[in-house]
């Protein structure tokens, strides 16, 4: 997703993840050089963020999609959306509510080039 959107002219600000990634402590080089922040509050309540992309565990992509968009952030989260009808149903709600876009990434070749 952020390679896609790094393509599409998007500047990625910073990423976060918790526990250790699994490219390890040097996984900044694939999100355009951006750092990793410790706290993904610091990206959520960034006023200058327009868009949150969540790939997080898929039963915590409804609950940090919510807090983003309660924030007045876009987002576009990985597939699955959701791990539930209610969750799926709550992000509808809260991007209705706070008029938010709320999207799912259904393609793998976003990003990609051939070699």
């Amino acid at each position: 997703m952020v390679n896609g959107m790094i393509a599409a002219g998007a500047t990625c600000k910073g990423w976060w993840t918790q526990g250790e990634p699994a490219r390890g402590k040097d996984a900044s080089a694939p999100f355009g050089g951006a750092p990793r922040i410790k706290d993904r509050r610091t990206l959520i309540e960034d006023p200058a963020m327009e868009l949150i992309l969540v790939a997080a565990m898929p039963a915590e992509r409804a609950s940090i999609a919510i807090e983003a968009m309660h924030h007045g952030k876009n987002v576009m989260v990985d597939k699955p959306a959701a791990v539930t009808l209610n969750e799926v149903t709550m992000m509808r709600r809260v991007a209705a509510e706070t008029r938010r876009i709320w999207s799912v990434c259904f393609s793998n070749a976003i990003g990609f080039a051939p070699r």
